[in-house]
């Protein structure tokens, strides 16, 4: 943590905590955009640090009250039971300032009462998101630790007008007779229903009742704030080729399921360090790029568990025109052209497997005699044929030409000596915890996404009059 972080800590578990003593719920919804905005928290870090921290406190928060009596145990647990399913399937949390009202409205409770049955779900719910992200490694513990001992102190601070005045203490007020003592037993006079909830001295008055719907309301309006921001969007990186039908599938998705899918892509080295830290789901236009890509990202992704998606075929993109008259691979081994391969960016090889198909090394010799320039990159090769018109024909994938209608023609390579290679998908560790992760590869793999891909000009051959 920096200089600033601890503070920041500091002050934001001093307001979930007096948030979480004053009312009960809140301080769980309250913990992760403070967490992410004002601590500067990753987004799923943020969530899973402020599951634990509010868990903790919640249940220190519920041991107080059930001591003192201020409990509703089987309105309390079937709540707890019930939220705790969800937020095992959902791994959100959120909802505590939602069940003290609906312990109000649904149980008639006391207000007191339904504060203290609160923080058994509450707790709960946070316990079962803190496992789940602790499991991907998505907490700070320093943090929560910070977070803690600050709630605490706020915690104390809201408890405050919850306690009976001292001078009350002991004594019965105006209009309650005290209890009476029968052979060592204490007896309590019956008193009406109304009469005790309006005169017990642990309840609130006016003015707190009016600052606990104050609080409430703020902390609602927050909740609103980070439904919409606090929930972070879904980060999907890979390289630039299949990022036209990729861009477009999340756009897709995200109309469809209301999710924010920000797709970043391009040479590896421009966004690695950044996926290290936030990536959900890693895309690739390869099987060896995959690969690469699990190495790289330090065990983010098991390469595994990737899902392969739709394949592309290598092709010839000549000039516009085709003034060359290309007909296919074999024309290029004729002496005369000048040929742009790619040796990175998935296509590491892809010349030498093109023309080594039939097990002929003249033809491998003849293509490399003809070969102008190795581009390390398709970005590379794409400026290469942008600026140099003496090239007369670039072998690479299909989704380039269809990408880049108004640079080149497609000429396609003979069956013979055709290369495919696919699209894979993988979900992170990060991206694990979060249900809209696995909801977007399973979109991509739908005949929708597969309908997607193939305005792109990716494909599933057909083997034997079926779909592999």
């Amino acid at each position: 943590m920096d200089l600033l972080q601890p503070l920041a800590a500091i002050l934001s578990g001093a307001l979930v905590g007096f948030t979480l003593g004053l009312i009960g719920g809140g301080g769980s919804i309250m913990a992760t955009p403070l967490l992410l905005y004002v601590v500067g928290l990753q987004p799923h870090v943020a969530i899973g640090t402020g599951a634990l921290a509010v868990s903790v406190n919640s249940f220190i928060n519920f041991g107080g009250h059930a001591r003192a009596g201020h409990v509703r145990w089987r309105s309390a647990i079937l709540f707890a039971v019930v939220g705790v399913v969800g937020a095992a399937a959902g791994s959100s949390l959120g909802g505590g300032f939602l069940i003290v009202p609906g312990l109000l409205f649904a149980t008639g409770m006391p207000m007191l009462f339904a504060v203290g049955s609160s923080l058994l779900a509450v707790g709960s719910f946070g316990l079962t998101t803190a496992v789940n992200y602790a499991v991907s490694g998505l907490i700070d513990w320093p943090v929560a630790a910070v977070v803690h001992r600050r709630r605490r102190r706020g915690r104390l601070v809201g408890h405050a007008p919850l306690r009976p005045p001292r001078a009350t203490q002991g004594r019965a007020e105006p209009g309650v007779r005290r209890p009476r003592v029968r052979r060592g037993r204490l007896h309590a006079l019956p008193q009406p229903r109304r009469a005790a909830r309006l005169s017990a001295p642990h309840q609130l008055d006016g003015n707190m009742m009016l600052a606990s719907r104050i609080v409430l309301g703020l902390v609602l309006g927050l909740h609103v704030s980070a439904a919409a921001s606090a929930a972070a969007p879904l980060r999907v990186y890979g390289p630039g080729g299949p990022l036209p039908a990729m861009k477009e599938a999340a756009e897709t998705f995200g109309r469809a399921y209301y999710v924010d899918v920000q797709v970043t892509a391009g040479p590896t080295g421009q966004w690695l360090e950044q996926a290290k830290n936030d990536a959900d789901v890693i895309f690739s236009g390869s099987e060896s790029m995959m690969s690469d890509f699990a190495t790289a990202l330090g065990g983010q992704i098991d390469a595994q568990s990737a899902t392969p998606l739709y394949l592309r075929p290598s092709a010839i993109l000549v000039r516009p025109g085709n003034p060359r008259g290309i007909t296919g691979l074999k024309d290029l081994l004729q002496p005369g052209h000048k040929v742009l391969v790619v040796t990175g960016s998935g296509q590491g090889g892809l010349w030498e497997d093109v023309a080594g198909r039939l097990g002929d090394i003249r033809s491998v010799q003849a293509l490399r005699s003809n070969i102008g320039r190795f581009a390390a990159t398709s970005a590379d090769a794409k400026q290469a044929w942008t600026t140099d018109s003496a090239f007369d024909a670039w072998l690479i994938w299909n989704i380039w030409q269809v990408a880049n209608p108004t640079i080149a023609d497609q000429v396609q390579i003979e069956p013979e000596y055709r290369i495919y290679r696919d699209a894979g998908v993988a979900v992170t560790r990060r991206g694990k915890v979060w249900p809209a992760a696995a909801a977007f590869v399973a979109f991509l793999s739908s005949d929708e996404g597969a309908r997607i891909f193939a305005k792109w000009g990716w494909v599933t051959p057909v083997v034997n009059g079926a779909k592999p």
